[in-house]
């Protein structure tokens, strides 16, 4: 859809994983937190979270809720706690609703944009390398691409105003603010 919510097909697994930054004066410092998939079943989505042991050494799936408190370094090399929550299944269909689409992140305006492909090296369009590799029903033109709209990181001070505040309400908020 070159405008709203994108159709997958019965099997889609999209995964997104957290991690959280433990040393404020050191960014790289990062404890894996946990992995999250949503999935498409036959008659909808559901979603299960993974939590990862504190050795890193893999996950363990969740069959409930749970929170935990995590010690982060201060830039003055203090302490505090962060409050971490891991979703229950049901929590997950609490912002991954049939109104919005369940799916919140995949879609046209938000992934057309260069992103850099780690393993290769490359930056390119993730629209036009999506399209290349064939996981478009219907194959998209570069015109086409180039005609899509698409969203600005709200630091980028090269774009306008508008399109920077409406590209951040698209991203976090646009998803539960909304019609239904």
């Amino acid at each position: 859809s070159a405008t709203g919510s994108w159709g997958f097909p019965v099997g889609t697994v999209l995964i997104k994983q957290f991690d959280l930054g433990t040393n404020d004066a050191n960014s790289s410092v990062r404890k894996r937190m946990e992995t999250r998939f949503l999935v498409r079943g036959t008659d909808t989505w559901y979603g299960v979270t993974y939590k990862w042991r504190a050795d890193g050494s893999d996950a363990d799936l969740l069959t409930n809720g749970e929170n935990m408190s995590v010690s982060i370094t201060t830039t003055s090399g203090g302490t505090r706690t962060q409050n971490w929550t891991f979703p229950s299944r049901g929590d997950c269909l609490s912002c991954h609703t049939e109104n919005a689409g369940f799916v919140l992140g995949p879609n046209t305006r938000q992934l057309n944009g260069n992103f850099a492909y780690p393993t290769t090296g490359i930056t390119a369009n993730q629209l036009s390398t999506w399209n290349a590799i064939g996981m478009f029903d219907t194959p998209l033109s570069a015109t086409q691409i180039a005609g899509y709209v698409k969203t600005v990181p709200l630091t980028d001070t090269t774009a306008s105003l508008e399109l920077r505040v409406r590209s951040y309400i698209d991203s976090n908020c646009s998803h539960c603010h909304r019609p239904g």
